[in-house]
């Protein structure tokens, strides 16, 4: 009885000795230049290729649904400051209609609704990133530079890229 027990402490202690050793040589390993440039230069696998397209592809489709509802509302507020101010050459002032409680708690409500439905896209957003990055740090690659993820953007969100 105390035999095994002794055995089975000795098998436990080589273990994580062992352990100790493959995590030391890994450390080495990943701090070694020439490696991190191997792992850099290869490319990753079909599987995270699609998840990073997948997610590049989200980010250009909310990239371009914010460009144009921020081009829709320029345009609204050039029209409105047009009606506000007349036509020049005298022309008649418009008096600016006061919106009802309803008009203003419907607007609020659509607000909060659009903004909630942004929130739950960068949310997917940042997990499928993080995944990314945990599948790309366990399978050797290490990414560090964050404009990999966001090809087409000149500074990616800090949100995502810490």
């Amino acid at each position: 009885m105390q035999n095994r027990e002794i055995h089975q402490l000795q098998n436990g202690t080589l273990e994580c000795f062992e352990w100790a050793e493959e995590a030391r040589s890994r450390e080495a390993r990943n701090k070694d230049p020439r490696y991190q440039r191997l792992l850099k230069s290869r490319g990753l696998d079909p599987l995270s290729q699609k998840k990073l397209s997948s997610v590049q592809s989200r980010f250009l489709f909310l990239d371009q649904q914010i460009n144009e509802a921020n081009h829709k509302l320029d345009l609204e507020w050039r029209e409105h400051l047009r009606e506000t101010k007349g036509h020049g050459f005298g022309g008649s002032r418009r008096r600016i209609e006061v919106p009802t409680r309803e008009a203003v708690y419907r607007a609020l409500v659509t607000n909060h609704r659009i903004l909630e439905a942004q929130k739950l896209a960068v949310q997917r957003l940042e997990r499928d990133v993080k995944e990314l990055r945990i599948k790309s740090i366990t399978s050797g690659q290490e990414v560090s530079d964050c404009s990999f993820f966001f090809p087409f953007i000149s500074s990616p969100p800090a949100l995502l890229c810490p």
